[in-house]
């Protein structure tokens, strides 16, 4: 092995010496490297060699070239490339392929030195490395795209980009996304002939020769002509490629070949009204469209989303009445967000009163939205807000009304009504019925807000279910007096016997008395499970140990 290692040296010898006589690196720093190149050298003569290894050496000799970089433009001197930048990237590469062919599934090795040539500028070597990824990746579509891509944009070699295409489909003819960039890039190529053509004065678009594949975008045609053969039933890819087109001032020729074909293959779908809607010459023909796919349609909730999401994106001062109330006609196949959206836009354009309206109708069928009881609450004059939240709590699950009860107790202003909303919310959550998060949240509110703590702690531990929560939050607020933190932690212990939370606290709190704390000790002892009860020695310990250091250090 030290054989192997010291011929690799010795190959470095004339690289080094010029590093030296130049004045690139110091005699100190030529030694450092030498150490160190020495040491990798050893690393991956091993019989066992790692992943690590190889990359950690890649990445020193990067580092030292862009040092060698950095002190030419500083000295001024770009004389014996060939001797030193070059041979240390030589090594890199050759490292590179050292770890790709010992770890060839690793796919972001092969990226990374990928990126290393392009960063280089060496489209030889890429498409080189490319090609070795893609005989081990096969299967890897992304690889394919990268490569195609590469040859189609950087290198500008149209043929290669599109054979590479055509190889990739061959392999993985199910790949969306591969047919995507291949129709993408042929896009691309009919785009720049077209220029090219206008440049040369040869041909105009519009008097274009109809026997000309290439000007009459005849290739991205055929693309998506075989792509419909290899994915009969990929709906989403064509309504994508569809929408891709009008990126393209003549995309409408290949547009309107896509559209007619989706609509013979998908008569009903959403997404095919959608399409002519945007590419409707008016407002009025959307609509028409849009109204249409609401009769045939054959998922009637995504034509409603889509339908009401074009009326908000087109809606006007003078038109948001009539096309929102058109879009409030089918309220019950809108989901929560589309009905929201709808009401924030009529709020913006007319104002509360309209909105109030359009919440009301929401509220018909979506009686258990937290969302759409939060608009309304805020959209309705403060005095209305606690009648609100009483019909409000008719409808909705006690474990999903806090969201409804905080915007209420967040958003009333006026001093009467903000005292009647908080006296309904804090009889409600005290009540039997409520549930541990909802007493949780309301006392994490009042503690927030520096309301009737104490009131409200009693209020709500009068009934079950106690939240472990609420004694850890009324401690905190209690650093004085010490009896009622004491009273508070018993209540803990006794009702959450098994939350070793609690007993920590309690310990905490009884420190001073010895006697008290031995008692709570052995009980919790009893309480807790084994492996609760050693949980609990452990944190102790923890807890003593940094005591003692605090008071060392103080």
């Amino acid at each position: 092995m030290a054989e192997f290692v010291q011929q690799s040296m010795e190959q470095m010898l004339p690289e080094i010496q010029q590093l030296r006589r130049i004045g690139l690196m110091s005699k100190e720093e030529t030694n450092t490297l030498i150490r160190r190149r020495k040491q990798y050298e050893y690393k991956l003569r091993r019989r066992t060699r790692e992943k690590r290894d190889y990359i950690k050496y890649i990445k020193y000799e990067m580092n030292v070239l862009d040092l060698i970089k950095k002190r030419r433009k500083k000295i001024g001197y770009n004389h014996k490339l060939l001797e030193i930048d070059i041979q240390i990237v030589k090594r890199i590469h050759k490292l590179f392929r050292l770890a790709e062919a010992r770890f060839q599934d690793d796919v972001k090795l092969w990226l990374s030195h990928i990126d290393f040539a392009k960063t280089r500028k060496e489209k030889t070597i890429t498409g080189k490395i490319y090609a070795r990824a893609l005989q081990t990746h096969s299967r890897n579509s992304s690889l394919w795209i990268g490569a195609a891509r590469y040859q189609f944009y950087t290198v500008e070699n149209m043929d290669l980009g599109r054979t590479l295409f055509q190889k990739g489909l061959h392999i993985n003819q199910e790949s969306e996304e591969l047919w995507f960039e291949y129709f993408k890039s042929e896009m691309c190529f009919t785009e720049k002939m077209m220029e090219r053509a206008e440049k040369l004065e040869k041909i105009s678009r519009s008097t274009q020769n109809s026997n000309d594949a290439i000007l009459n975008a005849k290739l991205p045609i055929l693309v998506y002509n075989k792509m419909i053969e290899a994915l009969p039933n990929s709906m989403t890819i064509l309504f994508k490629i569809a929408s891709y087109c009008s990126s393209y001032k003549w995309g409408n020729r290949v547009e309107s070949h896509i559209l007619e074909n989706i609509k013979e293959r998908f008569p009903k779908n959403p997404l095919i009204f959608s399409l002519l809607a945007e590419n409707s010459s008016s407002l009025n023909e959307s609509i028409e469209h849009l109204k249409k796919g609401l009769r045939e349609s054959d998922d009637m909730k995504k034509m409603c989303s889509i339908y009401a999401a074009f009326c908000l994106k087109s809606a006007t001062e003078e038109n948001v009445e009539e096309l929102l109330g058109e879009v409030f006609n089918y309220v019950e196949f809108l989901d929560e967000e589309s009905l929201c959206k709808c009401i924030i836009c009529m709020k913006n354009m007319k104002g509360n009163e309209k909105a109030i309206e359009l919440t009301s109708l929401a509220l018909r069928t979506h009686k258990n939205s937290t969302a759409l009881w939060s608009s309304k609450i805020m959209l309705s004059p403060h005095q209305e807000t606690r009648n609100i939240i009483k019909k409000a709590t008719n409808e909705i699950s006690p474990s999903d009304i806090w969201t409804v009860f905080e915007t209420a107790l967040e958003f009333v202003t006026d001093s009467e009504a903000s005292n009647e909303v908080y006296s309904y919310v804090t009889d409600f959550v005290s009540s039997s019925i409520s549930n541990a998060s909802l007493k949780l949240n309301f006392f994490q509110w009042v503690v927030d807000n520096s309301r009737e703590v104490d009131q409200a702690y009693q209020r709500l531990i009068k009934y079950y279910p106690k939240p472990s929560g609420i004694y850890s939050l009324m401690i905190q607020q209690l650093n004085e007096p010490d009896v009622q933190r004491k009273k508070v932690a018993e209540e803990w212990i006794r009702e959450h016997p098994k939350t070793i939370d609690s007993w920590i606290t309690a310990l905490e709190i009884f420190q001073l008395d010895l006697v008290k704390k031995g008692t709570i000790f052995q009980r919790a002892l009893q309480s807790l499970s084994p492996a609760d009860s050693q949980e609990l020695r452990q944190r102790l310990t923890i807890q003593k140990q940094f005591s003692n250091v605090t008071t060392q250090y103080n």
